[in-house]
């Protein structure tokens, strides 16, 4: 006999871009799996299909992500739908359309991360001079000079 067999199933592939979709670090899939680190990172390597189904979960996960934070940077309205158990089916009783306004939070994030050269909040400072001469200093807040 030759060491031992590899732990690595086919269908791991299938599950890890499941767990991946879900939001799971590379280090929490390794733990789900009971694999350490390590292990994990060679199969990485070994396995390159796992490596493009983590890849492609993580995309997913993202994409929903950024969808749900547009949604929250500009607002959106959803039917609340109230039901009444009547006998053995329900019964819709009441729908109403709700508005959720805009959250600055999320537009500030956004704009901080879309658009740095706009929506930065770094502060430079430039100082020049010669010896001969006093220092001039000059401070931006948009990277102007």
């Amino acid at each position: 006999m030759r060491g031992r067999k590899p732990l690595f199933k086919k269908h791991m592939i299938d599950e890890a871009e499941k767990l991946a979709e879900l939001g799971l670090t590379n280090d929490e899939i390794a733990d789900f799996w009971g694999r350490s680190r390590r292990a994990f990172q060679y199969w990485l390597k070994k396995y390159p299909e796992l490596l493009h189904t983590l890849k492609r979960g993580k995309l997913k996960a993202d994409k929903e992500v950024e969808k749900k934070l547009y949604q929250r940077a500009m607002g959106y309205t959803y039917d609340e739908k109230t039901y009444e158990k009547r006998g053995d089916k329900l019964i819709l009783t009441k729908k109403v359309t709700k508005e959720v306004p805009p959250a600055t939070c999320a537009q500030i994030f956004w704009l901080k991360n879309r658009r740095p050269d706009l929506w930065r909040d770094r502060q430079e400072q430039i100082i020049s001079g010669d010896e001969l001469k006093p220092l001039k200093v000059i401070m931006t807040s948009d990277g102007n000079k």
